[in-house]
């Protein structure tokens, strides 16, 4: 059984080059703040946008595999600046955060009294 299915990153190595990593993105804007922080620290690299298919890889950027440790904080930099909340709703987080407080409140005291 193959693992692949349930790797969550989004970068693989490349098919067919040896030596080369392919980070790819959703959304033309993670992709091209990607290519900006890529040109801010001067890493060598090629982009390839996808627009004959419309699934989860649209932007794709190939990078030698010796830059990959340096290019995986700009990765998640580029990830986390347009990521959606998990809990998008104010009122909906304040009401989970106290229900949890309660919680963690109410199993302190039932230890103690135990």
């Amino acid at each position: 059984m193959s693992l692949d299915r349930f790797d969550l990153t989004n970068w693989r190595k490349h098919p067919t080059a040896k030596g080369i990593e392919v980070f790819f993105f959703k959304s033309e804007q993670q992709g091209d703040y990607f290519e900006q922080l890529l040109i801010e620290k001067g890493i060598w690299y090629e982009k390839d946008v996808d627009t004959e298919q419309d699934h989860s890889r649209k932007v794709m950027f190939a990078v030698r595999a010796n830059d990959v440790k340096h290019v995986k904080p700009l990765n998640n930099m580029a990830i986390g600046k347009y990521r959606k909340r998990f809990i998008p709703y104010k009122g909906l987080r304040i009401i989970l955060f106290v229900f949890l407080l309660i919680m963690i409140t109410l199993l302190i005291v039932g230890l103690i009294k135990a």
